[in-house]
Order: structure tokens, then C-alpha cells, then sequence
């Protein structure tokens, strides 16, 4: 499907951490994403974080979307609730 005339090809990502997380896969991804944007319009679905700089809900950054959702996370020494 092309997209229509006079609009940029849109691209989803789907990842647990996002800017401005401290993971290294936020940072890469966050790279990534925002030079993408400048070609594509970008959506990023993510995980919600305690970082004073994440907005809740919907924001923009850099001309990429951020759609934090609500999602679980378990301690790295309790592997077995990892699963």
C-alpha cells in the first residue's frame, strides 16, 4: 500500500523502553527513531517509565509520537516471573 500523495510513510515500533529511559535499547531506539522522522512519520508504543522527562499518555519528541502504555515489570533476581 502506498501512502497518499503529499504524506510520509508512517513506521510503528513497538518497544519496552523508550527515551528517556536509561537502557541502552531507549537510547538506540530513541536515536534511530528520530532520524527516521525526518523521512517517515514516526509512532513509538512503549512502556511507562518513572522519568521526570516522560510525559504519560501521548507526547511528541524530536517528530516522533510516544505512546506510553501501562505495563508490568519484575525484578532481574526473580527470573521465574519473568517468563
Amino acid at each position: 500500500m502506498r501512502p497518499r500523495k503529499g504524506h510520509a510513510p508512517r513506521l510503528l515500533v513497538l518497544n519496552q523502553y523508550y527515551w528517556p529511559g536509561v537502557e541502552a535499547t531507549a537510547n538506540l531506539l530513541h536515536d534511530l527513531c528520530r532520524q527516521l522522522a525526518t523521512e517517515f512519520g514516526v509512532t513509538v508504543v512503549t512502556g511507562m517509565t518513572s522519568h521526570p522527562k516522560a510525559v504519560h499518555g501521548r507526547s511528541v519528541e524530536e517528530g516522533v509520537e510516544i505512546v506510553r502504555v501501562g505495563s508490568t515489570s519484575f525484578d532481574r533476581r526473580r527470573l521465574s516471573l519473568r517468563r
